[in-house]
């Protein structure tokens, strides 16, 4: 049995290693791969390497007919298993080769891309033409790629205006497991893909399944003319139900096409993180090349400049804004819709923060550690608004039980914060504590950013009192109803469905991937 198995092992590596226009990867280089944020689970017998999307169907096909387990990895900034291995007999791809812009049609308004085109690549390309996708990326968009965004849920750039990244999505080509092509949307009968909205929703069974259901090779967004005019806006809040009664009111507004909050904790550690000066000299350049004048440049600077960061050491809770629009006018009604609805609740103050994510939204991924070079690795929820303020009441009592072990381990923990649309609201509460950095961080973080960090010690016994606390804050968010990104292997869904829609999972599970080839596990199938 035993000599079998190597037999069919050499059979399927023989056969993905002769695929042209791929890579293979063997032995110990797997490791970094198969590590997310978080952790690591089992070890894939390889990665695969497409460079193309007729490589990546090949392969594909072959692994699944071997019976191998099929993972999917794009920029790799998971932190929820989403694309680690659960089974030993695994493979698993890593998409990033496949990082072509496929096409840009101004006439139909939309963009399609390979998978592994991260945002800010795509960024880069859009701004040369003045135009942009409504969605922009998240956060992370430097090294997150447009496949997996889209496969795991992203908010961010442009949330505030148009939603999540599953909103922005006209049409997919999905990789199954005999390596065919899925089109969805319009493309589904060979037409331009303008049009997600052709029968059932096809494209929906795709953005946010993990990976579970198949692999999306290509991506088609919209393309919308970018605002040549934007203004930025910071307020502080004396207390939580301030802040989110002011982020309520400016998502009704529906003023900004960014934004999020933070906490007192947040701001903190990251201010204590600190810039290089070559970086703070970047931001100043951005600021002058993004201004409608040199006027407009030096008076934001020089506000930057006096206030400093006192306004973000003293506030409680802080809600930085990003309105973009066509021309001045446009821009300076938003402001005041915007001003409007937070009127009351919060003050106004320098908006250094929202004008440095204006001109670098896709930072240096060195917020994947704390401040002081601690492991990190945040726990989200999706909340009605009408569960927002009793969830914050019982997170705070939770965490006032776990004083004596937060102070034992050196945990501490931030949050941050976001409306999704004008009836939900994103609470996510980043975990911060002492311990050796792990194989992600070493593919993912400049030796440069490594240099300054302090270096810490493997520290097991607060790691594992950092994953049992990680469950309870997922149990915390769902029993007072919460939804989630990122949904991975560790959030629950199918255990939360109701009988009636668990069998219409599954029975689509089974119909997309009848051998349970992709990412066993994910969605809780």
């Amino acid at each position: 049995m035993k000599g079998r198995h190597l037999s069919v092992a050499a059979s399927w590596l023989q056969a993905v290693s002769a695929v042209a226009d791929a890579d293979v990867i063997q032995g110990a280089g797997v490791t970094g791969y198969a590590h997310d944020i978080f952790r690591a689970r089992e070890l894939p017998l390889a990665v695969l390497v497409p460079r193309t999307v007729q490589a990546l169907q090949r392969m594909t096909r072959i692994v699944a007919e071997a019976g191998l387990a099929i993972n999917v990895r794009g920029g790799g900034a998971s932190y929820t298993d989403g694309y680690l291995p659960t089974r030993r007999e695994s493979v698993l791809f890593d998409l990033r080769r496949l990082d072509r812009i496929v096409e840009i049609n101004e006439e139909d308004a939309f963009v399609t891309v390979e998978c592994g085109v991260t945002w800010d690549a795509l960024k880069a390309v859009l701004d040369e033409r003045g135009l942009r996708t409504p969605f922009r990326g998240p956060f992370s968009g430097l090294v997150a790629t447009v496949g997996g965004t889209v496969a795991q849920h992203g908010i961010s750039h442009g949330t505030g205006g148009y939603g999540g990244s599953a909103a922005s999505v006209l049409s997919l080509d999905v990789v199954m497991a005999d390596g065919e092509l899925l089109s969805t949307g319009s493309a589904a009968r060979g037409a331009a893909p303008v049009n997600r909205y052709f029968g059932p929703d096809i494209t929906g069974l795709f953005t946010g399944d993990c990976g579970a259901f198949g692999i999306k090779a290509r991506i088609t967004l919209p393309l919308l003319r970018a605002g040549t005019q934007h203004a930025t806006a910071s307020f502080a809040f004396a207390d939580f139900q301030s802040l989110r009664d002011g982020m309520l009111a400016a998502a009704r507004a529906g003023a900004d096409d960014t934004h999020f909050g933070m906490d007192a904790n947040l701001v903190r550690g990251q201010l204590r993180r600190g810039r290089s000066l070559r970086e703070t000299l970047d931001i100043a350049r951005e600021v002058w090349r993004t201004s409608p004048s040199w006027l407009a440049a030096g008076r934001q600077l020089l506000r930057m400049g006096l206030a400093g960061e006192r306004a973000l050491r003293e506030s409680a809770y802080m809600a930085h804004y990003i309105v973009e629009g066509a021309d001045r006018y446009s821009v300076n009604a938003a402001m005041r819709r915007l001003r409007e609805a937070l009127d009351g609740h919060g003050s106004e103050v320098a908006n250094s923060v929202p004008t440095v994510i204006r001109n670098q939204p896709f930072a240096k991924m060195f917020n994947v550690v704390g401040p002081k070079g601690e492991r990190w690795v945040p726990v989200h929820g999706v909340l009605p608004n009408s569960a927002v303020m009793a969830f914050h009441e019982d997170l705070q009592a939770l965490l006032q039980r776990h004083q004596d072990s937060l102070q034992r381990h050196g945990v501490w923990t931030g949050a941050m914060f976001e409306s999704v649309g004008p009836g939900a609201f994103m609470y996510e509460v980043g975990i911060y504590w002492p311990d050796a950095l792990g194989s992600y961080h070493d593919m993912t973080l400049s030796p440069a950013l490594r240099a300054r960090l302090p270096v810490h010690g493997e520290n097991l016994e607060a790691r594992a009192w950092v994953t049992a606390f990680k469950k309870e804050l997922v149990a915390l968010y769902d029993a007072h109803g919460a939804t989630h990104f990122q949904l991975g292997k560790v959030y629950p869904y199918a255990d939360l469905l109701s009988p009636a829609a668990l069998g219409g999972i599954r029975a689509i599970k089974r119909a997309l991937d009848p051998n349970e080839r992709f990412n066993p596990g994910a969605l809780g199938l």
